[in-house]
């Protein structure tokens, strides 16, 4: 209540409001508490000391302590305000001003603990408006040396708000190419170059999808990252960059200073920040090589993914084309005769030996639905064999003569339906038993309502292997808790079907 401030205070009143006013928005003061310490009363004059309290934003407690002068005033007191009465270190015309300093991003590296970013050297060609002699002439240079428009020079430069001294960027280049163009453009007056660093994977572009990009921060993120991010952070815009903003980013130290008009700035107070932290992927890099060469060589979209056995962290994972939507992680599909692994781990569940004999039919008709076989199969074949040769038929008549709760059981505890994150954007598996009769027995064989991402299936194999379903994680560190588990005779059954 400013003008109630008014009230208590002598001369220079007006301004002691506008400074308590400026002081508060400042600081972006959260809180404020003031503890009176002693009152020292004179003749002619008095003096109180007094804790003060004050949240920082959201920074912290700032707490010091700062003193008033009292002069008499009729029957009463008012306070002889100077600006020190705000905090001892100010003066007239001072202000304070809270500035954020982070450190360094930490570092992303795979699980032999080699980086997979760099920070590579990159220049950033600006221009400086003032310094400009010949517009045309600058326009043309850039056009015929970076492809830059001259409509686009005048964009930047006639900016609402641009001034004489300020530093415009235009465009951005690699080292390489700002060793050429510099002898070109340096001579053009208004041209200026800025040298910067950018995060970039350190093995050419491998895991690039995975890793992710950092780029200056877009007004949703601000919105969604909120405090103390500002505007013109460099932050992670997608992949593992984007997901762990925060652990590889850190808190920034906050720092309050005292802005002096003759310049002599001093830092009064400061919030410690802490330094981020290393996030180290399950990815090997040997691995991911593979993964993406393999891919690459593709004539169809085709994805891969690779999971330690033990741990269920992802060793590698790769889609083509590269580039766009990220198939191996995100890409939900029907995943066909995979999924027969769990209608057979559900048949041996229920006591069918996998040396048993099953029918496999050339066709089987389900509410006039006739399914078949993608090739030609002898008639009846064992459980182990009708696997390994991928029997629609007998699959079908199979899973549909088993208990439906069975089934959906079984299918939990491979991990569908479970909802789970790796750390990045990712999609599990949907076992939709529900509906008609026809979608019932296509999902015998990975049709009608199963859907599963190339991720979600590379676990499943994962389960098989290790005998119990775990969460797949693209970090490395987890607890490899088993979450899905089986009996072991029926894991070594199904082991020597695989």
């Amino acid at each position: 209540d400013w003008p109630a401030l008014e009230s208590v205070i002598g001369p220079g009143a007006d301004v002691a409001a506008a400074q308590h006013a400026a002081w508060f928005a400042d600081l972006a003061v959260s809180s404020l508490e003031i503890e009176l310490e002693t009152t020292t009363l004179q003749a002619t004059d008095a003096a109180v000391t007094y804790l003060v309290e004050v949240g920082v934003g959201d920074a912290g407690l700032w707490r010091y302590r700062s003193e008033v002068a009292l002069i008499p005033a009729g029957d009463g007191w008012l306070v002889d305000w100077v600006p020190s009465a705000l905090h001892p270190s100010l003066g007239t015309g001072d202000h304070f001003e809270v500035s954020h300093r982070w450190s360094d991003r930490a570092p992303i590296v795979d699980v032999a603990g080699r980086a997979l970013v760099a920070d590579e050297p990159e220049v950033i060609v600006g221009i400086i408006p003032g310094r400009v002699e010949s517009r045309d002439t600058l326009a043309a240079e850039f056009q015929t040396h970076l492809g830059i428009s001259p409509s686009t020079i005048d964009s930047l430069l006639d900016a609402p708000g641009v001034q004489p001294d300020w530093y415009v960027p235009v465009t951005r280049v690699d080292r390489p190419s700002y060793v050429t163009i510099r002898p070109l453009l340096y001579p053009i007056p208004g041209v200026a170059f800025r040298v910067e660093s950018q995060r970039v994977p350190a093995f050419g572009t491998l895991g690039t999808e995975l890793i992710g990009t950092t780029g200056e921060i877009t007004a949703e993120l601000l919105d969604v990252l909120g405090p103390p991010y500002s505007a013109g952070l460099v932050v992670g815009r997608s992949g593992m960059e984007r997901a762990f903003e925060t652990v590889l980013a850190g808190t920034p130290t906050v720092d309050v200073v005292r802005r002096s008009p003759d310049g002599d700035d001093v830092v009064v107070h400061g919030f410690p920040g802490a330094a981020g932290e290393t996030v180290t992927a399950g990815l090997e890099v040997e691995a991911q090589y593979v993964a993406e060469s393999i891919v690459a060589d593709a004539a169809l979209p085709t994805a891969i993914v690779a999971i330690d056995i033990a741990t269920g962290e992802v060793r590698a994972a790769a889609s083509s084309p590269a580039g766009g939507f990220n198939e191996a992680l995100s890409g939900l599909y029907p995943p066909g005769s995979t999924f027969k692994t769990v209608v057979a781990t559900a048949a041996l569940e229920a006591g069918i030996q996998r040396s048993d004999v099953v029918a496999c039919p050339e066709t089987v008709t389900v509410s006039g639905k006739v399914f078949a076989n993608a090739a030609s199969l002898p008639s009846s074949l064992t459980l182990e064999q009708a696997f390994a040769r991928s029997c629609n038929t007998a699959f079908i008549e199979l899973g549909t003569s088993l208990e439906p709760g069975a089934l959906l059981d079984v299918a939990a505890r491979y991990g569908f339906d479970v909802e789970y994150t790796i750390g990045v954007a990712s999609a599990g598996g949907r076992f939709e038993p529900s509906g008609d009769a026809v979608n019932y027995a296509a999902s015998m064989i990975g049709q009608g309502r199963v859907l599963a991402s190339p991720l979600h299936m590379a676990s499943v194999a994962a389960t098989v292997a290790a005998g119990a379903w775990r969460v797949p994680s693209l970090i490395a560190g987890g607890d490899g808790e088993a979450v899905g588990t089986f009996d072991t005779a029926v894991m070594a059954d199904m082991r020597a079907m695989m």
